[in-house]
């Protein structure tokens, strides 16, 4: 029997419900076993700066702040306005077109036993409306100067961190924010440069 076929018998006998909630377990297990890790480090101190760090990016405002200031200060009015263009469209398609594709539970949600530090975010867990709206910031960042990037990128990535340390998202949903978030960036970014200019 060829490979092929033999590939073709063993797919075609496969329950798909089962093999789909198999794997759904592992990425479970996965992200249950990463969150927990992160759990293990918690100290008070480190709670108020997570605070801190998750709340600069409520609304995307480290990055509103980054636009204006880039707008009054530097001058450099057309790349502030990509730059809120890029925030408001990963705003639209992250926290309103994909979070309405999934109903994804947050941690604190399944184990209420975890203080949380933070108000519980609205909606559902998958993506991380933070997570993607920093990297897509990012991407415009690092096409205006790699060093700013290389800086927006070391905030976006604390700003990520927080939202698993926090106990709202699992590290899955911080991922595919991050992931979303630069493909948002990236494809929004030139189309918001062709119309504004840069």
């Amino acid at each position: 029997m060829s490979v092929l076929r033999k590939t073709r018998e063993h797919y075609k006998g496969l329950n798909w419900e089962e093999e789909l909630k198999k794997q759904k377990e592992l990425r479970r297990g996965i992200d249950d076993r990463m969150i927990a890790r992160i759990q293990q480090f918690r100290t008070d101190r480190l709670d108020k700066v997570m605070i801190l760090i998750t709340k600069s990016g409520n609304g995307g405002m480290i990055w509103l702040f980054v636009a204006l200031y880039l707008y009054l200060v530097k001058k450099m009015h057309h790349q502030a306005m990509v730059l809120i263009c890029v925030i408001a469209a990963v705003a639209f398609i992250a926290n309103f077109i994909i979070k309405g594709l999934f109903t994804k539970d947050r941690p604190c949600d399944l184990d209420e036993t975890v203080d949380l530090l933070i108000k519980r975010p609205l909606g559902s867990s998958l993506p991380s409306g933070h997570s993607a709206s920093s990297f897509a910031c990012v991407v415009v960042i690092f096409h205006m100067n790699p060093w700013w990037g290389a800086a927006a990128l070391v905030w976006a990535s604390l700003i990520a961190f927080s939202r698993i340390y926090l106990y709202v998202h699992f590290p899955s949903d911080v991922l595919f924010g991050i992931i979303s978030g630069t493909v948002i960036g990236l494809i929004v970014m030139p189309i918001a440069i062709h119309f504004i200019g840069w």
